[in-house]
């Protein structure tokens, strides 16, 4: 079964004793034509996708590098290769001889098309429904209540997987971690509460090093003091949780994907991510993120480090005794920067949206809020007491 185990003899009031040691195996057994592994405190059998994907592993062979079965040249967007050589070549990462139209030319330039067809990697990155592919080509966020079992709002990505990490991050800035303006001198100073580009790190390392053979999808998990990025799929082999700070070479599981991502600056440089993580939350002042990892993928967590824009420091106690229970709900919010617009309030917080904007009104009249920018693009935030 290609493991062993440590034989260790002692003797014993005339007796010799043979003591058998088996470390816990982290790989999928062979026994009899079926391959076993342990789950809790159970043994269980790998099945279906998971054995292909382990087989594959174990011949050091890449998913993402095969031909599709089912990927057409006329399921690839033009207007993502296009949109994907336009912005190489703005990084000067991409040759300005490329031709941003021959969509056969640059697939088959990144060896993502051969003469037997498209390769999963070539399907994933540009098709407009990468999910028929795979099902694992999905980012979701999902922002979670304070006791952490309330789904509050969620959004879900399943284009073109070379333009994901940044839609991600929009909609994650947008909607789920919207920063703070302050006052510095004479200038208005953006505040934010987790470092930006440990965050994008973290998302574009998931999307590219997930196990696009499994169900699961890329999930971002949102809470009052925390942001958990799960994704599918496990480290190589050999590595380990306390493996993944620390200085190490580039292994990248979807290797066609990563050179894809390089050539438009989503990640700087190989094998240098998690360094950049480090040294962007310690610059930021926030604590350094912790791994867990088990045999179906890894999650990051980053802790938010001290918050001071919170809708109960900020609000005056004379004005907040005078506003009903949703009005000061609905400050709070806005003080925390949680939403966007009306209407996500109004979900959230369980009532209609006409009555978030009545409330909304209210506190405008009352001084507490004011509009930054325009109706259609613009933001509630609170107005401190010298603002009023």
């Amino acid at each position: 079964m290609n493991f062993h185990p440590s034989i260790e003899a002692f003797s014993e009031d005339g007796k010799t004793y043979l003591v058998l040691t088996i470390k816990p195996q982290h790989e999928a057994i062979p026994l009899r034509g079926s391959f076993y592994k342990r789950s809790g405190s159970t043994t269980v059998r790998v099945e279906s996708e998971e054995l292909k994907a382990f087989i594959m592993k174990m011949d050091g062979l890449v998913w993402t590098n095969f031909i599709s079965k089912k990927a057409k040249l006329s399921d690839i967007s033009p207007e993502a290769v296009s949109t994907f050589i336009k912005r190489g070549q703005e990084a000067k990462r991409i040759s300005p001889a490329a031709d941003p139209n021959d969509v056969e030319g640059v697939l088959r330039h990144y060896k993502l098309m051969t003469d037997e067809g498209i390769t999963n990697a070539g399907a994933l990155l540009f098709s407009n429904d990468p999910t028929n592919i795979s099902y694992a080509a999905v980012t979701k966020i999902g922002l979670f209540s304070k006791s952490r079992s309330r789904l509050l709002m969620d959004h879900m990505f399943e284009g073109p997987v070379i333009f994901q990490p940044d839609e991600v991050m929009k909609c994650l800035i947008d909607k789920y971690i919207q920063p703070r303006y302050d006052i510095e001198g004479v200038y208005r100073v953006t505040k934010h509460r987790y470092p930006l580009k440990a965050l994008r790190e973290a998302i574009t390392n998931a999307i590219l090093h997930r196990q696009y053979m499994a169900s699961e999808h890329t999930t971002i998990r949102v809470y009052p003091d925390s942001v958990e990025i799960y994704n599918p799929g496990g480290l190589p082999k050999g590595w380990t949780a306390d493996e993944l700070p620390k200085k190490h070479e580039s292994n990248p599981a979807n290797p066609l994907i990563a050179q894809a991502f390089y050539d438009v600056e989503l990640v700087e440089a190989w094998g240098v991510g998690m360094s950049l993580i480090q040294d962007e939350c310690k610059n930021a002042g926030v604590p350094q993120p912790t791994y867990e990892v088990d045999d179906y993928g890894v999650r990051i967590i980053f802790k938010s480090g001290p918050w001071p824009y919170d809708g109960d420091d900020i609000m005056e106690q004379s004005a907040a005794k005078e506003l009903t229970p949703l009005e000061a709900k609905i400050y709070k919010a806005i003080a925390e920067s949680r939403y966007t617009t009306a209407k996500d309030m109004a979900i959230s917080l369980g009532v209609s949206p006409t009555s978030v904007e009545r409330s909304i009104a209210s506190l405008k009249e009352s001084g507490l809020i004011r509009r930054v920018g325009s109706d259609k693009k613009g933001a509630w935030e609170c107005a401190r007491p010298s603002d009023v």
